[in-house]
Formats: structure tokens, C-alpha cells, sequence
């Protein structure tokens, strides 16, 4: 069956000003009009035979499928996919299809969104960014003190659905003052990045790390009780030590508090928050007056 074979199909097509297909009821094209060649490239001749779905983007054909079956009753729903244009390169299209029942054929109107789809890429891309400098310190990429007091109230409360413990690291560079006194400010900028980076290189993932201020991080280990919160803060606490430091030896502090999930504070999880930190922050200075470079429990 040819297009001017349906009264008025023929000018429908032609003079549409967007792409325009006609598919069998099977996907296999029939014709197309002048706007789809143009903006596709491809020519009658070279669409014969060849099926809707084999021009979708490999990880969109599944899909594709599935909306040629809902056209055939169901002409308003449509699909946006990206399609292969004879150059090679996909552009991105919604297509509004119409069935015609009597002659088992598909009618496809498409808008090309892909100018479209790239500002709302960019978009999305500027506000993840714009999250990230919300909530990432700036010189260690580490949370910052703001990110870092939501994340541990969010570990504390899920803790206690849970039923898990939560422990919570104060974690000081031994002699950062004397440090920058000695080798300058940007040495000692370079000494926070090293200590952030080795600290996310031996977290877990599901660990919180944040710069809590200066050159104090504080660390959150979810479903770690005691005894895990120091075998893993000692493994760190080496690490840091066992360093390839450009100006000498660098160590840091580290103390401990574990937050059991039967919690309870008359003021919610912000007064856990605070005696968990409070406790963390005199196990640290502890570790200090022993001599630094260790860890002990609070």
C-alpha cells in the first residue's frame, strides 16, 4: 500500500513540516516524508523493509517494542527514545503515533527533543554541581561541617531503626599549628588533602566523612559497634602514619564513641548528636595527652 492510496495521507505527510512515518502494524516502514529524510537522512529506498526498532539506540529498543504493541490500541500514549540518523549519531525524538485499525498501520508524527533533552542535561548537571559545593568542603572534597551534621543525624535516627550501633570518630592532625608555623599555610593545605584522601581510600563506602573544622574530621561508621570503630580507626590511624610525608612525619589523634540504638536524650537526636561529638572530641584530646599518633574510646 502506498501513502496516496489513503484519502488525504498523502498531503498529511508531505506537508508536514515535522517527521512523519508510516509503519505496519509488524513496525516495518512503509514510507516516510520529506522532513523525515531531511532531518534523518535516510531515503525511502533505504528504509524498506527495515523495522522502526532496528533504527532505536541499542539501550532504548526494548522499549521501543513495547510502545509499537500499545499504539495499536492506545494512541495516546508515545515514546521518547533516540534514533539513529544515517550519519550515525542519535537524536533524541517524541513520537505520537496514530493506528488505522482497517489497514494494520501505524501513523508516527515525531518533534526532535534533543536541543531540548541537552539544556535539561546541563541543568541537572549545574544543580548536581551546585549540590556538590553545597555540601562538599572545598579544599579536601570531604563533606563540609553543614553536610556533615545532617548526615550524622541521619545515620543516628536509621541506627535506631534498625537496631545497629553507630560509632563516631574525632579524628586531629598531631601539631598542625606548629606545622604551619614551620613549612607554611599551603604545606599544611597539602597535609589536609593527603590525611582527607587517605581517610576516604580506607573508609567504606557507607562511611561519613566530613572536615568538621580546621584540621579536625569527623568520622561516622554506621553498623559498627566498639571493638569494629577501633580495629578500623587503628588501621587509619597507621595509615596516616605510615605516610610518605614531604616534610617529616605527619600523624593524627583519633577518639572513639560508639551511639547504642536504644538511645534515648529529652531533646531528640540533636542532643545525641551533640554528646556523641562532645564525647568523640575528649576521647580525641585524650589520645593527645598520651602522647598523640593513637586512639582511644570515649
Amino acid at each position: 500500500m502506498k501513502i496516496s492510496d489513503l484519502p488525504g495521507a498523502n498531503d498529511f505527510f508531505e506537508c508536514c513540516a515535522e517527521p512523519c512515518c508510516m509503519l505496519s502494524f509488524d513496525g516495518v516502514f512503509r514510507s516516510a516524508n520529506r522532513a523525515f529524510a531531511e532531518r534523518f537522512g535516510w531515503e525511502q529506498d533505504e528504509l524498506k523493509g527495515r523495522t522502526f526498532v532496528s533504527f532505536a539506540h541499542p539501550d532504548g529498543r526494548s522499549k521501543a517494542r513495547l510502545s509499537l504493541q500499545t499504539w495499536k490500541t492506545d494512541s495516546s500514549s508515545f515514546l521518547e527514545h533516540r534514533f539513529r540518523c544515517a550519519d550515525g549519531h542519535f537524536s533524541y525524538m517524541h513520537w505520537h503515533a496514530t493506528a488505522v485499525s482497517s489497514s494494520q498501520l501505524l501513523y508516527l508524527v515525531g518533534h526532535d527533543v534533543t536541543e531540548l533533552k541537552s539544556k535539561l542535561e546541563w541543568k541537572e548537571q549545574s544543580l548536581a554541581q551546585l549540590r556538590r559545593l553545597a555540601t562538599t568542603d572545598e579544599l579536601t572534597r570531604v563533606h563540609n561541617r553543614r553536610s556533615l551534621m545532617a548526615r550524622i543525624r541521619a545515620e543516628l535516627q536509621r541506627g535506631r531503626r534498625n537496631q545497629s550501633p553507630v560509632s563516631v570518630v574525632m579524628v586531629d592532625v598531631d601539631k598542625f599549628k606548629q606545622f604551619n608555623d614551620n613549612f607554611g599555610h599551603l604545606a599544611g593545605d597539602r597535609v589536609l588533602m593527603a590525611v582527607a584522601g587517605i581517610l576516604l581510600e580506607k573508609c567504606r563506602d557507607t562511611d561519613v566523612i566530613g572536615r568538621y573544622g580546621g584540621e579536625e574530621f569527623l568520622l561516622v561508621l554506621p553498623d559498627t559497634n566498639q571493638e569494629g570503630a577501633l580495629i578500623h580507626t587503628g588501621r587509619l590511624n597507621e595509615a596516616i602514619a605510615a605516610h610518605r610525608w614531604r616534610h617529616g612525619a605527619v600523624t593524627a589523634s583519633f577518639g572513639v564513641t560508639t551511639v547504642q540504638p536504644d538511645w534515648a536524650f529529652s531533646d531528640g537526636v540533636d542532643g545525641v548528636v551533640e554528646h556523641a561529638i562532645e564525647t568523640a572530641d575528649s576521647a580525641m584530646y585524650v589520645a593527645k595527652e598520651a602522647g598523640r599518633n593513637r586512639v582511644c574510646v570515649g
